[in-house]
């Protein structure tokens, strides 16, 4: 398992999946949710296509093997901003070549234009600065998931509204219901390992921390993934549930 050293993270929550476009603009809210893989850096030969964003409300998360930043997303006088990364997990394997070009094509972007399944980020003069097609998930990974229910020790429990996960490039993130999830993962086949913990970055009302610990627990080692219609379950060694995950 390879371990993770993290400087920061803020997790932002997400809404869900919305349909492609075909209009020019610059609110990246309707892509809320979505998962996209880059084609094309513009100026960069480097191979890109491990390259993974996921777009949220607020902050788009870009994540490539061992080396994963959260950018979060401003409007000025309606022209979308791309800030400054503000925080980042990485580990002890060999980082994309590819991400330092993408860091420094962020804040060219001033807005975006969807086709079918095919974004680009263009700048202030229209021109493609990145390149992106649709990734759709078809398993556990490049997806948001609700916590639906966790194992408690005792029994299967409901998590509330906020908790929530996902899997990209053998990093986890999300929210256990209040703070930030943040881990890694190995999946091989139905074959989870994962190491997860949680950061609290500011005010939790409640008795929060019980959750946050049943589902750290629960999400934590090695689990066998199942799909149960659309949702996914996790359970250990001797088969009992320990996460029911719902889109």
């Amino acid at each position: 398992m390879r371990m993770l050293t993290v400087s920061c993270l803020a997790v932002i929550a997400a809404l869900v999946d919305g349909p492609s476009t075909a209009t020019t603009a610059s609110d990246l809210s309707e892509l809320a949710g979505t998962f996209w893989r880059l084609d094309r850096l513009d100026g960069t030969p480097n191979d890109t296509s491990a390259i993974v964003m996921h777009i949220s409300k607020f902050a788009i998360n870009v994540s490539a093997p061992c080396v994963a930043r959260l950018y979060p997303l401003s409007y000025a006088s309606g022209t979308l901003k791309i800030e400054p990364s503000a925080g980042s997990t990485s580990c002890q394997g060999t980082k994309s070549s590819a991400i330092a070009g993408v860091e420094t094509s962020l804040p060219k972007i001033a807005g975006y234009v969807v086709k079918a399944d095919v974004l680009s980020f263009l700048d202030d003069r229209s021109h493609s600065v990145l390149t992106l097609s649709r990734v759709t998930a078809t398993g556990l990974e490049n997806k948001e998931w609700s916590i639906d229910q966790y194992y408690d020790g005792v029994n299967l429990v409901p998590a509330t509204p906020e908790a929530r996960v996902t899997f990209v490039n053998n990093f986890i993130d999300g929210s256990p219901g209040c703070g930030a999830l943040l881990g890694n993962y190995i999946l091989s086949g139905a074959r989870l390992k994962a190491s997860v913990g949680w950061l609290l970055g500011g005010y939790c009302p409640g008795e929060f921390k019980p959750q946050n610990d049943g589902i750290v627990k629960a999400l934590s080692g090695e689990r066998t993934v199942e799909r149960d219609d659309q949702r996914m379950v996790l359970r250990d060694a001797q088969e009992t549930i320990q996460v029911i995950l719902r889109p």
